[in-house]
């Protein structure tokens, strides 16, 4: 097996690992106490739920598989393969948390996965050494996700729900430009993957509390596509904008790579827009708020 074979592979077995995880995430968040936004009170409450540690493990694991695959593939083709997992994660959010799907729906599921299949196909062949330069930029661009990421945790008020989504979608941006440093760096500079490990652990931690907050008010169905659709095409773009290195792209191929990126973007965000909370969900939440005011 050839090595972008192999890093495809991988890609594909790391989000498959993540769904996973988001469903059994989904599913703990909504059994505790309601809270109005991302905080540390309300990851104690999660830790303290076997199932939902379960749902971390299978993030972790696919962030290892990840990685491997970024030793393989560039991050330019890996990420929107992130998405991949996403179809199944929509038919499954129907079979095991009730949410309703449509034909619109699968129009986007359609959209999504030839979106990821432009971008393999336009991948330049050099895009394997993509990683971060230019040091102020990245910086600002770095500094200005995590900014997003604690933002989460201090605002209160309307929208919270749709501030922890936004800082969910960032968390996993920096875990994905951290995740490309990594697989650069760890036999030539192993201080500097072991700083960047350091940033994945910090801003996984904060993405799967926001995003456990989130999926207490929104479909699953919803938050996901919207986190995946960001997490497939913003690190792209960032790291090809921020990277030393200009990529070797023909025109035809340039405008391949473009219309897949607008392709899976574009099919998560209409996954988001056509989902719906379905009857499980409901239940779910009328049980979560009669516990709440028996109290």
């Amino acid at each position: 097996m050839n090595r972008e074979l192999m890093g495809v592979v991988l890609a594909v077995l790391a989000s498959l690992s993540f769904e996973s995880g988001y469903l059994l995430m989904t599913q703990q968040s909504r059994l505790v106490e309601r809270s109005g936004r991302p905080s540390g009170r309300f990851l104690v409450s999660l830790l303290h739920r076997p199932l939902w540690l379960l749902a971390i493990a299978l993030d972790g694991a696919g962030i290892l598989l990840e990685l491997f695959a970024l030793r393989e593939v560039s991050l330019i083709v890996v990420q929107p393969l992130m998405s991949v997992g996403l179809i199944g994660l929509v038919f499954a959010a129907r079979v095991f948390l009730g949410e309703r799907i449509d034909r619109h729906t699968v129009l986007a599921a359609g959209a999504l996965v030839t979106g990821v299949a432009c971008v393999i196909l336009a991948a330049p062949s050099d895009a394997d050494a993509v990683r971060l330069a230019h040091p102020v930029a990245s910086i600002v661009v770095l500094g200005a996700l995590a900014i997003i990421v604690i933002s989460a945790y201090l605002g209160r008020g309307p929208g919270v729900a749709r501030r922890a989504v936004m800082a969910a979608a960032a968390g996993d941006t920096l875990v994905a430009i951290s995740g490309n440093q990594i697989a650069r760096s760890w036999v030539e500079r192993p201080l500097s993957a072991l700083f960047w490990t350091a940033a994945v652990a910090a801003s996984g931690i904060g993405s799967v509390t926001a995003e456990s907050a989130a999926l207490q008010r929104l479909p699953a169905s919803r938050v996901g596509p919207i986190i995946s659709g960001i997490g497939a095409v913003l690190p792209v773009v960032l790291m090809a904008l921020l990277s030393p290195q200009r990529l070797s792209l023909s025109l035809d191929m340039a405008l391949l790579l473009a219309l897949g990126l607008v392709l899976t973007g574009g099919g998560a965000f209409r996954l988001a827009a056509t989902a719906r909370g379905g009857p499980l969900a409901a239940k779910q939440d009328v049980a979560l708020q009669a516990r709440v005011s028996s109290r």
